[in-house]
C-alpha cells in the first residue's frame, strides 16, 4: 500500500527516515486492534450515525471548494489530502458500527485540528514543495489501511514531514500515546553503550549494535522517536536476565536466550528475508521474549529454598527452548505473570517490617497458609509453559485465585497497618519506633484479637471473615484522595492538593464543602468509638456513613476535575495543576458535547449533597447512583482529565504542534500505553456523545435521542467503574 511505505521526497532527511520506517514498521503490531474490539448490546446501528456522516459531507465540501482553487499550490493539495482523509476515516468507522469507533474517533481529531495542520503544511519556510508533495502522495490511498493501528501507522509516516516542522524542545510531559508510569529519558543511553557492559555472545553483539544505528537515525525523526525508545527499551527488557546475570540461569539457557534475541533482531536489522518476516511479527516475537524474561526476573524474587520455586525456574528454562508463537501464547504468559507476581507480593507483605505488634499475630497466623497456595499455584502454573488448554483449565485458574485471595488477606493487614501505625522516636539517635496512632487504638487491639483466633483452628473461618468486614471496612472508610484534596482546600494549614479550586467545589455543592469535610470527620468519630466499644452494628453503620460520604466525594471530585477540562478546552491552555485530555489520542470530545453531557450536573451534585448533610442514607443512595448515571460521560472525562494529570499530560505549546504530536506519533504500545485497554470503549463514548448532542435538540430524534443516552450513559458508566478501580 502506497501509504505504507517511505515518501518519495528528495532531501538530506531520506536515507534517515527510510531506516526508520524500517524499524517501526516492523515493530508494529497488528494483533491489537483485533484484543481491542468491543462489541456490547444496544449500540446504535452501523450508519446511523448522523453527526459523523454531517461531518464527513461538511469535509467533502470543503474538498471541492479546494479543488477549485488549488491549481499547482502543492500546500493547497495536502489540505485536501487531510480532508479526505479525515472524511474516508469517518466513513469507514461509521460503516463498520460499534467497532468502527477509533476510526471516527481519529476522523474527528484530524477535523477538529484542520486549520492548524493546514497552516503548518502551508509554511513553506518550514516544509518546502518536495515534501508536501510527498505528504500529498502518501495520505492520496486508494483504500485506508484495515485497523486503527496501521492507519495511526501510515498517518505517521505520511505526516513525518509535517511533524517533523514540530521541531524545537519536547513538550512539557508525555504525548501521543504515552506510556503509563514510565517518563522517558531526554537523552536515552544507547543501546549499545549499555551492551558493552554485557557478557554476551558476538552475534548478539553485533545485532544490537546495528540497532543501535538505525535507532539513532530515527532518533532525528520526530515521528519516529517514540517507536525507537520503545524498540530500544523492549530490547532491553527482553535482555534483562544478561544483564541482571541471574546465578541460577544454566549457560545453555543463557545461550538459548540470546539465540532468540538474535533471531527477533535480525528482521529489524533487515537481515532476514522478505517472506520469512511476513510470516513472523517480529514486534510480537521480541515482546514475548520480554515477557519470558519479565517471568525469569520475578522468579529470581521467589525464595528458592522452595520445590515449587526450584521446578518452576527449570520450567521457565526450558520454556526458552520453545520455538514459534502459538495463538494462547499471550494469554499464558500474561496468566503466568500475574502467578509469579502474586508469589512476589506475598514475599514482600510477609517481610514487611514496620507491622505494629498488635497486627503482626493476623500476619503470622495467615502466612503458612498462604505458602501453601503459593506451592500448589507455581506447581499448577508450570503447565502454562507446556500446555496450549492450561490456559483455560480450571485447576490452574482456580489456583491462581486461591492465592489471590490469601494474598488479598495479607494485603488487609499490611493496609490496616499503613492507615493506623505512626513513626516516633522515643530516644534520640536511636532507631524510630512504629507504633499505633492514638485514635486507632481501639482498632489495633480490635485487630489482636482477631489475629489471635486466626491461630485457632476452632475459630479461624470466623475471624477470617471478620478480619475482612473489620479491615476491609476501615480501609474503605478511610482512604479517599477526594477528602483528602477537600481537606487541603478548606483547611489552609494542610498541604494544599493539585486540583480545582474551591470556587469549583463549593458552586458544586452549594457553598458546602466545609460542610461535607465535617460530615466526614463525624463519621470517622463514629467509627473510632464503635472500635473501642466494639460495637459491631455502629462500626456496621458508620462504615456505610463513610464510604457514603466517599462515594458522593468521589463524584463530585470527577465532576471537578470534568469542569476543569471544559476550561482548559476554552483556554486551549494547560496549567501546571491541569492536563489536556483532548491532546491525549484516546479522547476527543467537542465542547459542546461536553457541556450537553454535563447539562444538570451541578444541580444533581448539590442534590447528593443535600440527602447527605441531611442524614437521608436512601435518599443519598438514589441521588449518587443517579449522579454516576446519568452523568457518566461527564464524570469519566474528569476522572481521565485527572489521571492525566497525575501522569503529566498536558502542552504549553497549543495548535499545530500539539496537534501532529496528537495524531503523528503513531499507535500505542499494546501493553504499556496509558488507558490502551479502555480505548474501545472510550472512542465510542466520545463518539456516541457527539451524536446524541447533535440529535437531543431536534424534538424530530426525540426516540433516537433517547436511544443514545441510554446507549452512552451505560457504557460510561461501565467504564468509569473500571477505571476507577484501577486508579
Amino acid at each position: 500500500m502506497r501509504g505504507s511505505t517511505p515518501p518519495r521526497w528528495s532531501g538530506p532527511g531520506v536515507a534517515i527516515k527510510a531506516c526508520a520506517l524500517a524499524i517501526t514498521l516492523a515493530l508494529a503490531d497488528p494483533a491489537l486492534a483485533q484484543r481491542l474490539n468491543l462489541q456490547s448490546s444496544g449500540a446504535p446501528a452501523a450508519g446511523s450515525g448522523a453527526a459523523t456522516l454531517a461531518l464527513a459531507d461538511s469535509l467533502n465540501k470543503q474538498i471541492d471548494g479546494l479543488r477549485k482553487q488549488s491549481g499547482a499550490d502543492p500546500s493547497v493539495r495536502v489540505s485536501i489530502a487531510l480532508r479526505t482523509t479525515a472524511r474516508d476515516l469517518l466513513l469507514a468507522g461509521e460503516a463498520a458500527g460499534e467497532t468502527g469507533s477509533a476510526k471516527v474517533l481519529l476522523g474527528r481529531t484530524i477535523a477538529d485540528q484542520l486549520a492548524a495542520l493546514d497552516g503548518r503544511a502551508g509554511d513553506a519556510a518550514k516544509l518546502d514543495r518536495p515534501a508536501q508533495e510527498a505528504v500529498t502522495r502518501d495520505l492520496d490511498v486508494q483504500k485506508l489501511p484495515p485497523d486503527e493501528v496501521r492507519i495511526e501507522r501510515w498517518l505517521r509516516d505520511a505526516l513525518a514531514p509535517i511533524t517533523q516542522t514540530a521541531g524545537g524542545p519536547p513538550p512539557p510531559g508525555p504525548a501521543g500515546w504515552f506510556e503509563a508510569g514510565e517518563k522517558p529519558a531526554e537523552n536515552p543511553e544507547p543501546l549499545v553503550r549499555w551492551a558493552a557492559g554485557l557478557e554476551i555472545t558476538d552475534p548478539l553483539r553485533a545485532a544490537i549494535t546495528k540497532l543501535d544505528e538505525r535507532l539513532r537515525s530515527a532518533e532525528n525523526w520526530v515521528a519516529y522517536r517514540p517507536a525507537a525508545r520503545r524498540t530500544a527499551l523492549l530490547v532491553r527488557r527482553a535482555a534483562g536476565p544478561l544483564e541482571d546475570r541471574l546465578g541460577w540461569m544454566t549457560a545453555e539457557a543463557r545461550h538459548e536466550l540470546e539465540n532468540r534475541l538474535v533471531e527477533a533482531l535480525a528482521p529489524l536489522n533487515g537481515d532476514q528475508p522478505a517472506g520469512e518476516n511476513e510470516q513472523r511479527d517480529p514486534a510480537l516475537m521480541l515482546r514475548r521474549i520480554a515477557g519470558m524474561s519479565r517471568l525469569l526476573e520475578r522468579a529470581a524474587m521467589l525464595d528458592d529454598s522452595t520445590p515449587a520455586v526450584r521446578d518452576l525456574r527449570a520450567s521457565l528454562m526450558a520454556g526458552l527452548k520453545v520455538a514459534g508463537p502459538s495463538s494462547t501464547e499471550d494469554r499464558r504468559l500474561a496468566t503466568l505473570d500475574r502467578a509469579l507476581a502474586l508469589a512476589q507480593r506475598r514475599k514482600e507483605l510477609e517481610k514487611d517490617t514496620s507491622i505494629v505488634r498488635q497486627l503482626k499475630p493476623g500476619l503470622r497466623a495467615l502466612a503458612p497458609a498462604a505458602r501453601e497456595s503459593e506451592a500448589a499455584m507455581l506447581s499448577a502454573a508450570r503447565r502454562l509453559l507446556t500446555d496450549e488448554g492450561a490456559v483455560s483449565d480450571p485447576a490452574v485458574l482456580n489456583a491462581v485465585s486461591a492465592h489471590q485471595r490469601r494474598v488479598d488477606d495479607l494485603a488487609l493487614i499490611v493496609d490496616v497497618n499503613r492507615l493506623i501505625s505512626t513513626t516516633g522516636v522515643l530516644v534520640p539517635g536511636e532507631k524510630p519506633m512504629v507504633g499505633v496512632a492514638a485514635e486507632y487504638k481501639g482498632l489495633a487491639d480490635w485487630m489482636f484479637e482477631i489475629g489471635q483466633d486466626l491461630a485457632k483452628p476452632a475459630r479461624r473461618d470466623l475471624a477470617l471473615a471478620e478480619l475482612r468486614d473489620v479491615a476491609g471496612g476501615a480501609i474503605g472508610a478511610l482512604e479517599s484522595g477526594p477528602l483528602t484534596r477537600l481537606r487541603g482546600l478548606v483547611d489552609p494549614s494542610l498541604p494544599r492538593q493539585p486540583g480545582p479550586a474551591i470556587a469549583m467545589w463549593n458552586d458544586l455543592t452549594g457553598d458546602r464543602a466545609a460542610a461535607l469535610v465535617d460530615a466526614a470527620a463525624k463519621a470517622r468519630a463514629g467509627l473510632i468509638t464503635a472500635w473501642t466499644a466494639r460495637d459491631v452494628p455502629r462500626r456496621q453503620e458508620a462504615d456505610r456513613r463513610a464510604r457514603q460520604i466517599n462515594r458522593v466525594l468521589e463524584a463530585i471530585d470527577d465532576a471537578a476535575w470534568s469542569r476543569s477540562l471544559a476550561q482548559v478546552q476554552q483556554s486551549g491552555l494547560a496549567t501546571p495543576n491541569t492536563a489536556n485530555l483532548q491532546q491525549w489520542p484516546g479522547w476527543q470530545l467537542s465542547p459542546a458535547a461536553l457541556q450537553a453531557v454535563s447539562d444538570g450536573l451541578t444541580a444533581a451534585c448539590r442534590a447528593a449533597v443535600d440527602r447527605l448533610i441531611a442524614g437521608d442514607a436512601g435518599g443519598t443512595e438514589s441521588a449518587v447512583r443517579g449522579l454516576e448515571t446519568r452523568f457518566a460521560v461527564a464524570l469519566l472525562a474528569g476522572r481521565l482529565e485527572r489521571l492525566a494529570t497525575e501522569a503529566g499530560l498536558g502542552s504549553a505549546r497549543p495548535g499545530a504542534g500539539s496537534a501532529l504530536l496528537e495524531i503523528g506519533l503513531g499507535p500505542p504500545d499494546p501493553e504499556r500505553s496509558w488507558m490502551v485497554g479502555e480505548r474501545p470503549a472510550l472512542a465510542a463514548v466520545c463518539r456516541y456523545a457527539e451524536e446524541w448532542a447533535a440529535a437531543a435538540p431536534d424534538p424530530k430524534q426525540g426516540d433516537r435521542a433517547r436511544s443514545l443516552k441510554v446507549y452512552i450513559d451505560g457504557l460510561a458508566a461501565r467504564t468509569l467503574e473500571r477505571v476507577r478501580a484501577g486508579g
